[in-house]
């Protein structure tokens, strides 16, 4: 009930200049800063790459939401491929700097909790990516289990 209830304020949230879209996660509505320049263009440069090379019928998204409602999460990725309406098959972030936790933490436990089979970090920081990949148990929950 309570997820729901973030879901209807979420629906009807007026996003503040310089904010993201807010997510909703472990109970809690997030919202952060608008990304800097180079994040976006970090993100737009890569979907431009991916959108090359994806099959007919796959979509390369900037900022779409994924949620699950059982589970009480909504997520906004930078970048997800998938077909429409579906469960994305990989869901791409940035790391921004003030927030690296969400990405390698908070985002990893909530994507392959809704299902996201593969999850690719980029951190512009200091030029790495972490690719994540098939979803197995660890502590009882849902967990990516090759990085």
């Amino acid at each position: 009930m309570f997820a729901q209830h973030l879901r209807e304020v979420w629906d009807h949230f007026t996003q503040p200049p310089s904010f993201t879209c807010p997510e909703i996660s472990e109970g809690t509505f997030i919202t952060t800063m608008s990304p800097c320049p180079r994040h976006r263009d970090t993100a737009a440069d890569l979907c431009d790459q991916l959108a090359a090379q994806v099959l007919d019928g796959i979509g390369v998204f900037e900022s779409g939401e994924v949620g699950d409602e059982m589970l009480g999460k909504l997520r906004v990725p930078d970048i997800m491929v998938s077909a429409r309406e579906a469960v994305p098959v990989l869901a791409v972030e940035v790391v921004s700097p003030p927030n690296p936790r969400t990405n390698y933490g908070d985002k990893t436990r909530d994507y392959p909790a809704m299902g996201i089979p593969y999850y690719l970090i980029l951190d512009p920081r200091d030029g790495t990516w972490t690719y994540q990949r098939e979803i197995g148990k660890r502590d009882g929950a849902p967990a990516y289990e090759n990085r």
